[in-house]
């Protein structure tokens, strides 16, 4: 094997050395603009398309190794990155190879890989791998991109977690003042932004392990930053801030510091670390906040009021707020109103839940919200108030009605909204009603099985587990075979439990009917049609055999050039336009994708579904809800690109499962970097997606040139 291994390796210096001589110079030149040389297209072409295919056969990776050893460095950058995207610690070798480069992007690519290709498995090796790489590396964008890596390995004890964090320390701390202070003088930024990076990064996802005071220092000392202007000095103010937070809260003078900040999200994220000392010391500070001009430091405060200030104290406060002229305060304020006396907030909410007979599809939002609230508060009005809503023209107002039954434990309203005409209706009802009632409500899960939402037929599942009734076996397969009809790979999580529900009541009586599922288009639902079937006959052989659907084509490095010449405009039903610029070479499937859709005219009309304030806005699912998406999967494209505000994504529930749905992120959203792909971000129109509110309606979506 290892001698194998080493004529393998002396046919790729070959090519190499070949590469060289025919492009007429080593590695080195601009790499800002994404171009080829001559004769390139198609091996780019080929790497790309054994990178969707996900598969570890030789000839794959022969291709992998193919292009990181072609002439045209474009192609090598893109080549490192596709082998990281395979997730398969066995090719960091060959991504370290890559490492040499005299290109400082193909080497940040490398660094970027390395981490990648351990995602989710034993870190150690690309640990001592970066960590002796770094010390000979000199380039701060590269040094940056190690620092940044080496916080997203999954260490596994304290001894790994405490050498990451002097492995940052050293390249942060440029030296120690008077007193042990530290300091960040001559650090350069990109080192300065990945260290901050990685240091979050530790800071959440290793908090069984308490970071040392020198990391909190370092983290006191970058919420400072003032080493590079505008938007790159504020991103590390925020992830410094962010991890302090995490920590358990940055020192008062810090806290005061970045509610004084000219960035937005600085300050939103100081709100979050406001004390929870005497009343006289938060309210200060509070009060700068609920006066901020943003709606993003504005929301967060009203969450902060209400569980750090007593109800009746913060209750002046929060019916101020209902005036806020961004909706999502009001509605996050209208939610905090139980916090008041109760005479109080009865009369606001149900002042608010009268208007329900004039609400109209756009304005919905208040008199739903509130009626939940006012579940909460009185239960006697809010079920007086609730027949007003049940029968309302506008769905979601029927859906919230669901959800204040729920909450007020009002079964004959449930039973009478799974019986609804729209299917996230019924799923809201039945969701309530199944912890309730439980089994005697089985009939009505079994005919929500017959619908042709996947939500809706995946909650009626879920509800009908350990259901004693002989009929939930044949619904089942029914449901099962209906929902994989159309061969939709977005189908999975409902025909895995449907099949969940077929292994408890089935037997081997139920064989045949399974064994055609070991055959599915669908991979895991094939390994779990085999289990099932190896479960019942009690044998352990490899029985699947799927036949997945046939991919889509990647698109061509000309497509690839023309899709990043356009621009996608989202036109909101209720006014404005959201701009996007596309990155169909960071993520040209699901970009690709994207683009089709829209001159397909697949979005127009769909709505934004869910809306998270200072989270995400996500959209784009003809059911309007998170199990109703578009066709097969795409995998996932994941770059060093961070989830910042404005970046948009693409929905999904695990590895490459992407549906065609789309998010913005409309705060920095580190806990997504390396996770979610980002296919583009928003050049004109924040403000219009900051207007967002559930349910609104994307007229139109079209790709158009770019005027520049």
């Amino acid at each position: 094997m290892l001698r194998r291994f080493e004529r393998g390796r002396f046919r790729l210096c070959l090519v190499v050395l070949f590469g060289v001589l025919a492009a007429g110079c080593g590695d080195g030149g601009d790499a800002g603009e994404v171009r080829l040389l001559a004769g390139s297209e198609e091996i780019l072409h080929r790497v790309l398309d054994a990178e969707d295919s996900r598969s570890r056969d030789p000839a794959a990776h022969f291709t992998f190794l193919e292009g990181i050893s072609w002439p045209d460095p474009e192609v090598r950058r893109i080549a490192v990155r596709a082998l990281g995207r395979q997730e398969n610690p066995a090719v960091l070798v060959d991504i370290g190879s890559m490492l040499e480069s005299s290109y400082a992007d193909i080497r940040a690519e490398a660094v970027n890989a390395s981490a990648q290709a351990v995602a989710g498995s034993d870190p150690r090796r690309a640990m001592v791998a970066l960590m002796n790489y770094l010390p000979h590396e000199r380039d701060p964008e590269v040094r940056g991109a190690v620092l940044e890596a080496m916080g997203r390995l999954s260490y596994q004890n304290a001894d790994e977690v405490r050498q990451a964090y002097d492995l940052l320390l050293q390249n942060l701390v440029a030296g120690l003042a008077g007193g042990g202070t530290v300091t960040l003088r001559s650090v350069p930024h990109p080192v300065i932004l990945g260290g901050a990076r990685a240091l979050e990064n530790l800071v959440r996802t290793q908090s069984r392990f308490a970071p040392p005071p020198p990391v909190l220092a370092t983290l006191v000392q970058l919420a400072g930053y003032r080493g590079a202007d505008g938007e790159e000095g504020a991103r590390v103010r925020r992830l410094a801030l962010a991890g302090l937070v995490g920590a358990g809260g940055p020192p008062d003078d810090v806290v005061a510091a970045a509610l004084a900040d000219e960035d937005a999200q600085v300050r939103r994220l100081a709100v979050l670390a406001i004390g929870e000392g005497a009343l006289d010391e938060v309210r200060a500070p509070l009060a700068q906040a609920l006066a901020d001009t943003s709606h993003l430091v504005r929301v967060e405060a009203v969450g902060a009021l209400s569980e750090r200030v007593d109800g009746s104290q913060a209750c002046a406060e929060l019916v101020a707020l209902l005036r806020d002229p961004s909706a999502h305060v009001a509605l996050e304020a209208i939610g905090r109103l139980a916090g008041c006396p109760a005479e109080t907030a009865l009369a606001l909410l149900d002042a608010l839940v009268l208007r329900a007979d004039s609400v109209s599809a756009g304005g919905w939002h208040r008199a739903a919200h509130g009626l939940v609230a006012l579940a909460g508060v009185s239960p006697f009005t809010a079920g007086r108030r609730l027949p007003a809503f049940s029968v309302h023209p506008v769905w979601q107002m029927r859906m919230y009605a669901a959800r204040a039954a729920t909450r007020m434990e009002l079964v004959p309203a449930l039973l009478a909204l799974a019986g609804d005409e729209h299917w996230n209706v019924r799923e809201a009802a039945i969701a309530g009603l199944a912890p309730l009632v439980g089994h005697d409500a089985d009939s009505v899960y079994l005919d929500a099985l017959r619908a042709d939402d996947p939500q809706l037929v995946l909650t009626a599942a879920r509800s009908l587990a350990g259901s004693p009734r002989p009929d939930v076996l044949p619904a089942a397969f029914d449901a099962l075979e209906r929902m994989s009809a159309g061969r939709r790979e977005t189908h999975r999580d409902v025909r895995l439990e449907l099949l969940r529900r077929i292994r408890e009541l089935g037997s081997l009586e139920d064989l045949d009917r399974v064994r055609r599922y070991m055959e599915d288009y669908d991979p895991v639902v094939a390994r779990v049609a085999e289990f099932l079937r190896n479960d019942w006959t009690g044998s352990d052989l490899r029985w699947a055999r799927p036949s997945p659907p046939e991919r889509a084509p990647m698109p061509t490095f000309a497509e690839m050039r023309e899709m990043a010449a356009h621009r996608a405009v989202v036109r909101m039903a209720d006014g404005g336009e959201i701009v996007l610029e596309l990155l169909p070479f960071e993520a040209p499937a699901n970009t690709a994708r994207f683009v089709r859709l829209a001159r397909e005219g697949y979005f127009d009309g769909l709505t934004f579904h869910r809306v998270v304030p200072n989270f995400v806005i996500q959209g784009g699912s003809p059911g309007a809800n998170e199990y109703h998406g578009d066709g097969p999967h795409t995998r996932d494209e994941l770059t060093m690109r961070s989830h910042v505000r404005g970046t948009v994504g693409i929905s999904t529930r695990g590895r490459d499962t992407g549906d065609g749905q789309i998010f913005v992120n409309l705060v920095d959203n580190p806990r997504l970097d390396h996770n979610y792909t980002i296919i583009a971000r928003v050049v004109e129109g924040m403000e219009v997606v900051d207007g967002v509110l559930e349910g609104a309606v994307m007229e139109e979506v079209t790709v158009r040139a770019s005027p520049e």
